[in-house]
């Protein structure tokens, strides 16, 4: 029911979005089995600004770590990026790596080596500014793409988990029946954690 809760305002295209969306929380409580194995890049893809792609990807932050995620606003400049990066994870806790609001050029796609070759690696490795040397780390981290409309690199959409947002009309007109779905995943944490746990639980008792 807190699940259900905390999602049920976001304007998912689909089903099938919603379903991902769970499968991105579940993936983050069993992070460390896909360290090695690797697992998807979350791409979150609405029709307008304001859907609440960043919202959705915060809310899960604080599910999955206790803290709102430090946001990474995205460069098509892949060194800067970089930069960007490291710079994040070696300043905060947090296993969800949220790189907010991708433009490209019209008629271009996101194309980012440095997202390709990290976000599937078992080890990330990226150069410090001003030093001769890598931060490295395990990738047990979940990596967030949103973007409004954008075309995204083949190698990136064939590793990537589509969270799709739709909604015709001004935005501004939505609301969340007034709850506050920050407020909400801090106050339930601990109860919406169970309910996914109760998933895997539930789905190995199954066999």
């Amino acid at each position: 029911p807190h699940l259900q809760c905390l999602l049920v305002d976001f304007c998912f295209k689909d089903d099938a979005d919603v379903i991902n969306t769970v499968a991105g929380l579940i993936c983050g409580i069993l992070i460390s089995h896909f360290i090695i194995d690797g697992k998807p890049v979350v791409l979150l893809d609405g029709n307008q600004p304001g859907l609440g792609k960043t919202l959705l990807a915060r809310v899960i932050g604080i599910v999955l770590d206790g803290n709102d995620p430090r946001l990474i606003h995205y460069t098509m400049d892949d060194e800067e990026l970089q930069k960007r990066i490291c710079a994040t994870l070696r300043g905060a806790g947090q296993t969800q790596l949220v790189i907010d609001n991708a433009k490209v050029k019209a008629g271009s796609a996101i194309d980012s080596p440095v997202i390709e070759a990290n976000s599937m690696a078992a080890e990330i490795s990226l150069r410090i500014l001003g030093k001769s040397e890598n931060y490295t780390r395990p990738n047990d981290l979940i990596w967030y793409v949103t973007m409004n409309s954008t075309k995204a690199s083949a190698d990136l959409i064939s590793r990537g988990l589509p969270i799709r947002m739709l909604y015709e009309g001004d935005p501004k007109n939505r609301d969340f029946d007034r709850r506050n779905p920050l407020r909400y995943a801090r106050e339930h944490r601990w109860e919406i954690l169970g309910e996914l746990a109760g998933m895997v639980v539930r789905w190995v008792q199954l066999g």
